[in-house]
């Protein structure tokens, strides 16, 4: 990531309460989504409700995250997957009810400033990890996400012409 001097990145706190749900099969919670930023570090509030979505032998599943008491789950995002020419991938997750609990779940979500340039690091770009992304700005990123949602970085690879 490119950032100019003097500018500055930014960082967010977001708290979810989820009610409890006598029947968690039929609300929505957090749809399914990857996080647009770097990374995100999540408090759970040992209640289980997060999930992340698993890919096997050409179906999905979705995983329960153990709720650990006073443990953080950290969960990366769109960026790290651009960052890492494609190495790691961004996570698939979202929040379901509790049927036995309500739950609170508190996340900082890290940013770079609106004109840094995201770009693949050149030290993953080889003859056998060929680029993967283009270069754009965080805010041209966040322009797109919020119309394209989670097909968003299909629209940053790098074509192949």
């Amino acid at each position: 990531m490119e950032m100019m001097k003097g500018e500055e990145s930014f960082g967010v706190v977001q708290m979810n309460h989820y009610p409890v749900c006598w029947q968690p099969h039929r609300t929505m919670g957090m749809a399914p989504h990857t996080d647009s930023s770097l990374l995100t570090l999540l408090y759970q509030g040992g209640v289980e409700g997060l999930q992340f979505q698993l890919h096997r032998q050409r179906h999905e599943e979705w995983i329960v995250a153990p709720a650990l008491p006073n443990g953080l789950v950290v969960i990366l995002g769109d960026l790290i997957q651009v960052l890492s020419n494609g190495r790691y991938k961004s996570a698939v997750h979202r929040a379901v009810p509790n049927s036995r609990r309500s739950r609170i779940s508190l996340a900082y979500i890290w940013g770079p400033s609106l004109n840094a340039v995201i770009k693949p690091s050149p030290d993953l770009v080889d003859s056998h990890h060929p680029l993967s992304y283009k270069a754009f700005t965080w805010s041209e990123y966040l322009r797109a996400k919020a119309v394209h949602f989670n097909t968003t970085l299909q629209f940053f690879k790098q074509s192949l012409v």
